[in-house]
């Protein structure tokens, strides 16, 4: 009886130190997450992002809008024609 009171209390005493072990491990994590503010990776994607942006996508929206004139040029021909002519 007395060994398993021993081993009970050791048990407990282990749960006990583990949870303040994690309760301490988990404050430091989120102090060191609370004071970091905006950090280099942020501002790397970010420059990666308007990189790719100013490379890929304005180019393509430059030819798109071209094409877009072409066709409405071309629209407002054959419509003018149908309409202003006798």
């Amino acid at each position: 009886m007395k060994k398993e009171m021993k081993l009970r209390r050791l048990k407990a005493r282990k749960e006990a130190d583990m949870l303040h072990y994690l309760q301490k491990k988990l404050r430091r994590i989120h102090n060191q997450s609370n004071r970091k503010g905006f950090g280099i990776n942020e501002v790397i994607g970010i420059a990666a992002g308007v990189i790719i942006a100013a490379v890929v996508i304005i180019p393509g929206l430059k030819l798109f809008a071209g094409t877009v004139m072409d066709n409405l040029t071309d629209w407002w021909t054959t419509i003018s024609t149908s309409i202003f002519t006798p």
